[in-house]
C-alpha cells in the first residue's frame, strides 16, 4: 500500500530500501574482518590497515562477483547445486532480481509499455556500469526516444537496480539541469550474473571497482552528495557535496579507465 503521506512509490506501493551487502559486511559474514582488517588509531579516529593486501584484493574480487547477495555467502553448497557453481548461484540470483523488478505488470504501472525495450536498456547500462553518458546518448545507442529512455531510466532507478550520479561544474557547483551523469549498478555483482565472473585484468574492472566503492553510501542519507567532475587535469570519480551549502567537502579519484559506452 502507499504511505501514511499518500505518496506512492514503486508501482502504487511504500518503497522500502534494503541495499546489497557493503564490503565490510560480507568480510564479517564470512568471518574474515579480523584477519583482513587491522584497526589502528590515527589523528583520533579509528582507521584498518590491511595486514596482507593481496588477500584482501582476492576478499574484494569475491564480493564484487558475488558478495552482494547473503544466499550465496552464507549457502555455498545449495547455490552451487541449484546453478552450478557459484557463477550460477548468482546468475540465477540475478535472474530472480531482474525478473521481479523488471515484471510487466509492474512495469505497465509505470508506464512502460514495451518490457523488452526496458530489459534490453537495463542490459545495455549494466554492461556500461559506471560510464558517464546522457539521455541523448542513450537514446541514439538504443533507438528508443529520449522521452521514452527518461521514463525507463526512473523506472530502473526506482526499482533499485542502478542510479545515476550527477556531474558538478569544474568550480564545485551543481548545474542546474542533469545533461550527463554516470549510471552505477546498486550491486556490483549484478554485472557477473548477466555476463559471467570478471577477473583483476578484466576491462570492466575499473568502473566495477567505482560501482563497488558507490555501493558503500546505498541507505545512507550521504548518497544524495555523491557527484562526480571533469576537469583538464582529469575526471574526479567521487564527489561528496556539503548537505548544507552544496559544496564540495572532499573527493578522491579511482584508477584510470576508459568511460567510452559499448
Amino acid at each position: 500500500p502507499q504511505g501514511d503521506d499518500g505518496a506512492a512509490g514503486l508501482g502504487g506501493l511504500a518503497v522500502m530500501t534494503l541495499p546489497p551487502l557493503g564490503f565490510a559486511e560480507y568480510l564479517r559474514l564470512i568471518g574474515a574482518e579480523k584477519t583482513l582488517l587491522e584497526p589502528m588509531r590515527f589523528g583520533g579516529r579509528t582507521m584498518y590497515a590491511a595486514p596482507d593486501p593481496a588477500a584482501l584484493d582476492r576478499a574484494f574480487l569475491a564480493w564484487l562477483n558475488g558478495g552482494g547477495f547473503p544466499e550465496i555467502v552464507l549457502l555455498p553448497t545449495a547455490s552451487q547445486a541449484a546453478g552450478g557453481g557459484v557463477a550460477g548461484g548468482v546468475e540465477a540470483a540475478c535472474v530472480r532480481l531482474a525478473g521481479l523488478m523488471l515484471d510487466e505488470g509492474l512495469a505497465a504501472r509505470r508506464g512502460v509499455a514495451d518490457p523488452a525495450e526496458l530489459q534490453a536498456l537495463f542490459v545495455r547500462l549494466a554492461r556500461n556500469t559506471g560510464c558517464e553518458s546522457s539521455v541523448e546518448e542513450l537514446a541514439a545507442a538504443s533507438g528508443l526516444a529520449k522521452n521514452t529512455v527518461r521514463r525507463y531510466l526512473d523506472y530502473l532507478e526506482s526499482a533499485g537496480l542502478l542510479r545515476r550520479m550527477p556531474r558538478v561544474h569544474p568550480a564545485g557547483g551543481r548545474f542546474r539541469r542533469m545533461r550527463t551523469f554516470k549510471i552505477h549498478l546498486t550491486a556490483p555483482c549484478l554485472f557477473a550474473g548477466l555476463f559471467g565472473p570478471v577477473g583483476p585484468g578484466h576491462p570492466a574492472m575499473a568502473a566495477l571497482t567505482e560501482t563497488g566503492v558507490l555501493a558503500q553510501w546505498q541507505g545512507s542519507a550521504q548518497q544524495a552528495g555523491l557527484h562526480f567532475a571533469r576537469l583538464p587535469e582529469g575526471p574526479v570519480d567521487l564527489i561528496g557535496l556539503d548537505p548544507d551549502d552544496g559544496r564540495p567537502a572532499w573527493a578522491c579519484a579511482l584508477a584510470g579507465r576508459d568511460d567510452s559506452l559499448d
